[in-house]
């Protein structure tokens, strides 16, 4: 039994090495996306290499103050302050609840923070697409709501699926931001920065369901599973029904996260692959990341863990006007993947 647990400790220790050396490899490689030292600005913008195309943003608009309002496709205009008018894009836009957003501080009060609403189109936007937006001024400079950390959320749809007869193809992002105060004088125009992650995964190992302690997988750590209960789910009597879930945690630093976009999934003993019901994420990219993935099976069910990951990839539209009518040129600049990691 003894030397069963000692050949059993260096089989995960294979396991971890390999997969380490090739989330390395999957980090460092060509696709791996890094600012390099004069981007290349585009009326026209580089090709995906996967798609053909880069992210458009399509849309911009501000929630309306009136809680009356909030539920309503609000006024919205495209990134040269041209208001939408056409109704084909009118139809798309109503296919996106707006959701009321709003802002409280720790005893409760709201802050009164402007939100808004942004919608970009993209082929291969799926749902497990990554985002990062940030919005800064002419300077570089982020606008008040990024530095006062003011967190962004995302509504991933697609045109098809929410429109009878839509021949639109795009995979749709609604992201929401809060650039400020509504109190603040903001700028005639903003650059919308994106990080995001589109496209195929590359496959970069597997841990089995029963591993005791924290495995490396290069910049990141995976934690034992654990079971938990979910209990967002009701019985037909209006009682809270307790669903069986298994939680996984992971720890990235931030070569990581700089990098690539990270993904589980899991193969049940029955042969099941499931993707994850939910993932919640904290920190930043500056002290690394912690994600937990729950999936909708009992840690009994579960066989083994499949790891994946894909480039991130970044550009930022310049000159963006931030009110309907007031007219902008905005701009495109991409930035060409470095082939190798920066350096700590």
């Amino acid at each position: 039994m003894h030397r069963q647990s000692q050949r059993s400790r260096r089989m995960r220790t294979r396991v971890g090495l390999f997969i380490a050396a090739v989330l390395v490899a999957a980090v460092a490689g060509p696709p791996a996306v890094m600012r390099a030292a004069e981007p290349t600005t585009q009326r026209a913008p580089l090709a995906d290499a996967e798609s053909g195309q880069l992210p458009q943003l399509r849309f911009l608009a501000w929630q309306e103050e009136e809680d009356a309002k909030a539920r309503e496709t609000p006024v919205t205009w495209r990134p040269h302050g041209e208001r939408v008018k056409e109704e084909a894009d009118q139809k798309i836009l109503q296919r996106f609840e707006v959701s009321r957003q709003e802002h409280r501080d720790m005893y409760g009060n709201k802050v009164p923070w402007r939100i808004l609403h942004l919608w970009f189109s993209h082929p291969d936007f799926d749902r497990s697409s990554s985002v990062e937006v940030k919005l800064t001024d002419a300077s570089g400079k982020e606008l008040p709501g990024a530095k006062a950390g003011q967190s962004s959320s995302t509504d991933m749809r697609n045109a098809v699926e929410y429109g009878s007869g839509s021949t639109d193809k795009s995979g749709w992002m609604r992201v929401t931001k809060s650039p400020g105060l509504a109190s603040d004088d903001l700028p005639k125009s903003v650059n919308i920065e994106l990080r995001y992650a589109v496209g195929p995964w590359k496959e970069i190992g597997t841990l089995n369901a029963d591993f005791d302690g924290p495995e490396k997988l290069g910049e990141s750590t995976a934690n034992p599973p654990k079971e938990v209960v979910n209990t967002n789910h009701f019985n037909d009597d209006g009682t809270r029904k307790a669903i069986p879930r298994t939680a996984i945690r992971f720890t990235h630093a931030h070569a990581a996260t700089e990098q690539a976009q990270f993904d589980v999934r899991v193969v049940t003993r029955d042969g099941r692959e499931l993707a994850h019901a939910s993932r919640n994420s904290r920190g930043n990219r500056q002290t690394g990341t912690e994600e937990t993935y729950e999936f909708d099976a009992p840690l009994a069910d579960i066989q083994s863990f499949k790891f994946r990951t894909r480039p991130i990839r970044e550009m930022t539209f310049k000159d963006v006007s931030l009110q309907p009518g007031a007219l902008t040129t905005p701009s495109v600049v991409t930035t060409q993947p470095a082939s190798q990691p920066a350096s700590k």
